[in-house]
């Protein structure tokens, strides 16, 4: 999926990956034409493999075969969803916008506006503008998409931290610190409230995403206190994204112990990320459905090596 806006760049895939399976899950009838599902199906694994020229063929073609029935609404509202993933991937936000704006407009006139396919229509959206700094646009769906589905999710549903967090993070985004943060509280309480073997990937990207908030403020202990939360959430998990959370934790705690004045320690702390995240290109162009994760690293690590430099030349100056 395209780099989303959260409020740093991991969580902003991660977790709006995340809400795409749901998207293609959620609240909708299986797909039933084994024609067009086919079709899906090829473009999820050519997306998979980004070859994002494919993918969009095969879209095109199972949106052909849906055609404009309003009972298989929901459906062609997926696959055009799936096919502005596809679009943004390629560097065509405009096209992208324009797939995403007709799918809610059609589930809108399908359902009506209240309707929970509109929600997620919406809870794409917001994501996409908040990327590229058009927060006003925005929050207006995080909050539309908040408003529709949080009635008809669980009060500790996965999907409620996202939404939660989505529009937490785009408030942070406007320096609505206070607003942003009681949000993003909330999504973190829920999604630790789901842990049960010690172990969850979601909470770590939640907390990730706090100590950003957090260090944002001020409020440097809490800040390294969630992303010590990060790195432990996720301990007894294995993985290539797994390794990226720990490499950003490690230099959310590098950049705390810089505006504490700690050079030495965020040296070391910038080393430990440093170090994943060279493991983790060594290991090939991994990807997960949607994440470009190796590509995504690479673009860590320049902004990890950027502060790593500036911390140590701090530091050698100190000693002068």
């Amino acid at each position: 999926m395209t780099r989303f806006s959260i409020a740093r760049s991991l969580p902003r895939i991660a977790l709006t990956t995340l809400l795409a399976f749901s998207v293609t899950a959620c609240g909708a009838r299986a797909f039933l034409d084994p024609d067009w599902v086919e079709d899906v199906e090829r473009g999820r694994d050519a997306a998979i493999r980004s070859d994002y020229p494919e993918a969009r063929i095969a879209y095109a073609r199972a949106l052909e075969r849906i055609g404009m029935n309003p009972r298989s609404a929901s459906d062609r509202a997926r696959v055009l969803r799936l096919l502005a993933r596809v679009e943004d991937e390629e560097d065509n936000a405009a096209v992208a916008e324009t797939l995403l704006l007709e799918a809610l407009d059609l589930v809108q006139r399908t359902y009506g506006t209240e309707h929970p396919q509109a929600g997620w229509a919406a809870s794409e959206l917001g994501p996409f503008y908040q990327a590229r700094g058009r927060y006003a646009e925005a929050e207006y769906f995080h909050r539309q998409a908040l408003r529709i589905l949080e009635p008809t999710l669980g009060p500790r549903d996965e999907q409620l931290c996202i939404l939660l967090n989505n529009l937490g993070s785009v408030l942070v985004a406007q320096r609505r610190h206070d607003e942003g943060v009681a949000l993003i509280e909330r999504a973190l309480s829920i999604a630790n409230s789901r842990v049960h073997d010690g172990s969850d990937v979601p909470v770590a990207l939640f907390s990730l995403n706090a100590g950003d908030t957090y260090r944002e403020m001020g409020r440097l202990d809490d800040a390294e206190s969630a992303y010590k939360s990060a790195l432990g959430a996720q301990r007894a998990s294995v993985g290539y994204l797994v390794n990226l959370i720990s490499m950003n934790a490690l230099d959310g705690l590098a950049r705390v112990e810089v505006d504490r004045g700690n050079l030495s320690t965020a040296v070391t702390l910038y080393r430990a990320a440093l170090g994943i995240g060279e493991r983790l290109l060594s290991v090939g162009a991994f990807e997960q459905p949607g994440m470009p994760l190796h590509e995504h690293t690479q673009e860590q690590m320049r902004g990890v090596y950027e502060r790593y430099n500036e911390a140590r030349a701090l530091l050698e100056g100190s000693w002068i």
